[in-house]
């Protein structure tokens, strides 16, 4: 069973400036991508993926308000609010890239 999905980012000529001879259409709008979404011994083919206490980090610098300590009478800084970070170190791995692949057009 294939599922067929559009992939607007190939077609954008910004980023693919070459163009087909006939068509003019981006070169890259002829990629076709095939990805494995199947699952293998319970477990998705493509999963995503954290450094190892880092999947998603979350700190806040108090202002005049601090949203965990409505009795603080700490700021770092005189804004009327506080200022939220957030970091996460994650990657997409494929399991079984044997089971993936790609059409390229090549024209010289």
């Amino acid at each position: 069973e294939l599922t067929v999905k559009h992939f607007p980012l190939y077609d954008d000529p910004y980023h693919h400036r070459k163009l087909h001879p006939v068509t003019l259409k981006p070169i890259e709008s002829y990629r076709m991508t095939f990805l494995d979404l199947n699952r293998y011994e319970g477990k998705a083919n493509i999963r995503k993926v954290f450094r190892e206490g880092r999947e998603m980090i979350m700190k806040y610098t108090p202002g005049m308000i601090d949203p965990k300590n409505k009795n603080s009478v700490i700021a770092a800084n005189s804004k009327d609010g506080y200022t939220g970070n957030i970091l996460g170190e994650f990657g997409i791995m494929i399991v079984n890239p044997l089971a993936c692949g790609e059409l390229i057009l090549s024209i010289a």
